[in-house]
């Protein structure tokens, strides 16, 4: 049996630099919603964004920028920098993988799948594991823990 505690690759820390670029809550929601709309200023966002504060959506920004993901023009006008344009199809696949593996058949926001994917694949080690079954081939787990698995990461839902 493969040792999936030990990285199987070099590309295991580049994977979890990306995860980390975008994986915090809400920066699929304000990639998305920057997206639609070319380039916005942060109270456009909060009001694009309801569920959240000026000063969550602000916050969201600055990591976003910080994190080269977003470019900030003139008076805190930010439009998705070529960056954050290369997570789109990253953010497909995502959802692709959210709706085969996690939907419930309910309706559910593209940006909500792909936050609920990365939340998944931001469990520790799960980088890991997942290039160890990638070289090594899978084994059959039990189906109580498919089910505690996928229990698990949909608790992480936001």
């Amino acid at each position: 049996m493969p040792d999936v505690m030990t990285p199987a690759t070099p590309n295991a820390q580049s994977i979890n630099q990306a995860l980390d670029r975008l994986a915090p809550r809400w920066t699929t929601w304000a990639l998305q919603t920057i997206q639609q709309n070319k380039h916005m200023r942060a109270a456009d966002m909060a009001k694009a964004m309801p569920w959240t504060t000026i000063e969550t959506v602000r916050h969201v920004l600055s990591r976003m920028y910080q994190d080269c993901l977003v470019d900030r023009q003139g008076h805190g006008i930010y439009e998705i920098s070529p960056l954050g344009r290369s997570a789109e199809n990253v953010h497909r696949t995502l959802a692709a993988w959210h709706r085969a593996h996690f939907s419930n058949g309910e309706p559910m926001a593209e940006a909500q799948r792909v936050e609920d994917a990365l939340g998944c694949l931001r469990l520790k080690g799960t980088t890991d594991v997942v290039q160890a079954l990638s070289r090594h081939g899978t084994r059959r787990g039990t189906d109580e823990h498919e089910r505690h698995g996928r229990a698990l990461c949909l608790s992480r839902r936001p």
